[in-house]
């Protein structure tokens, strides 16, 4: 994977969007962890991180293509 694709796609993501997947997987913390430091429910960090992954794969794969 390029890291320069990556890093443009993760910059196309809203700011929120982008940290929870920063704190999820360079941080390594859990959803709660996440929804204590963003004022979140655990579940609404899920579903964010999960719009956010299926936002920054399209970008990738779409870069790709």
């Amino acid at each position: 994977l390029d890291q320069d694709r990556l890093r443009a796609c993760l910059e196309t993501l809203a700011p929120r969007e982008r940290t929870v997947l920063v704190l999820t997987f360079f941080a390594e913390q859990a959803s709660s962890e996440i929804g204590a430091h963003l004022s979140l429910s655990s579940e609404n960090v899920r579903t964010i991180r999960r719009r956010a992954f299926v936002r920054l794969r399209d970008c990738v794969v779409g870069a790709g293509a």
